[in-house]
This record gives structure tokens, C-alpha cells and sequence, in this order.
């Protein structure tokens, strides 16, 4: 069974990512490194405000929305 140890890798050295659980590891071992693909690798920051910026607003105000969810509440009572 194969064990996933998330890290960085600078082209050189592999390091664990802070707080990854290692086992103990006597001699060497082999180990494969996946890198992701291009498309892959994003920030998610720039991502939310791609998605924020193709996302039409909503036909109503935030307080018309407050309104109805209350309005909803009740008439569930």
C-alpha cells in the first residue's frame, strides 16, 4: 500500500510540508513524485475573484434576501 506524504520539491530536494505525519524510514526507500499539471497549479485567491467576476449578481438586494429567508422561517413554524 502506497503512503502519500505531501511536501515541496525544488528540482533537487524533496520536503515534507509542515505537520505531514512520516513514518520511520530506515535506509532508502523509493518514492514517486508526482507534479501537477500546469492548469493545476493556480492561486486560489486570483481563482475566487475569477469565479466573483463571472457571477452575475443576484436580481435582489442582500436585505431582500435577509427579509425572505425570515419571512420563510415563519411560515414554516
Amino acid at each position: 500500500m502506497a503512503i502519500v506524504i505531501r511536501g515541496v520539491f525544488d528540482g533537487k530536494v524533496a520536503r515534507p510540508l509542515p505537520g505531514e505525519p512520516i513514518p520511520d524510514i530506515e535506509g532508502e526507500v523509493e518514492v514517486e513524485i508526482v507534479l501537477p499539471q500546469p492548469n493545476e497549479l493556480h492561486d486560489p485567491v486570483a481563482e475566487l475573484f475569477r469565479i466573483r467576476a463571472n457571477t452575475p449578481p443576484l436580481p435582489f438586494s442582500t436585505a431582500d434576501l435577509v427579509r425572505l429567508s425570515r419571512e420563510h422561517e415563519e411560515d414554516s413554524d
